[in-house]
């Protein structure tokens, strides 16, 4: 069908306003990166037709997949249960990206 797959890695490793630490992004990059790769190594080979691209940016991860919804058909989160009494299981992460999302956003629990 022609759908590809954009992986997406964001982190906010400092405050916003301190932008003049931010000498180490290169490598946070390149890492991620990496890791990226080999993590989606084994589900590349199983669909070889899938195109995939990666991308890592620094930012909050909300308004970085945020940004990416404007230019995808459907956002796919994992989601960590919290277990906290009065919690909806849900992180700020993902409650910050379905308050800004410009597609549909589909919530995959991971164990």
């Amino acid at each position: 069908c022609g759908v590809g797959v954009h992986a997406v890695h964001a982190w906010a490793p400092y405050p916003a306003h301190a932008q003049e630490y931010i000498s180490d992004t290169d490598i946070l990059a390149r890492n991620a990166a990496e890791q990226m790769v080999a993590d989606l190594a084994a589900v590349r080979e199983k669909f070889p037709d899938v195109h995939v691209t990666i991308s890592v940016r620094r930012g909050h991860p909300a308004a970085v997949l945020a940004d990416a919804s404007e230019r995808a058909q459907l956002i796919v989160v994992g989601a960590h249960r919290h277990r906290h009494p009065l919690s909806l299981g849900l992180g700020p992460v993902i409650h910050g990206l379905l308050g800004q999302a410009h597609s549909p956003v589909d919530v995959v629990p991971v164990p």
